[in-house]
């Protein structure tokens, strides 16, 4: 079993309010792989998602789409995968 973590920062106008939600793309996310055998993994990931900036022009993965209520300017999203490999 292997655990990671890590915390990115991207804010798209340094002179801007860098506490805007359409200003900036926190992401802290933790993650954890088990070899399940020799040829295949499986892997977990939970990203805890902080600002949008979908009306910038640099959506950064964020898919623009028609929401009479919005973007939530927190997220979380949960990935789960199973590798094969040899």
């Amino acid at each position: 079993m292997e655990l990671g973590a890590y915390h990115s920062r991207f804010i798209l106008n340094w002179q801007a309010n860098h506490g805007d939600p359409q200003n900036h793309v926190f992401d802290t996310t933790l993650s954890s792989k088990f070899d399940l055998t020799r040829y295949l993994d499986f892997k977990a990931e939970g990203h805890f998602i902080d600002g949008d900036m979908v009306n910038s022009g640099m959506s950064r993965g964020f898919f623009v789409a028609e929401d009479t209520n919005g973007f939530v300017p927190h997220m979380k999203l949960l990935i789960l995968r199973l590798e094969f490999h040899m």
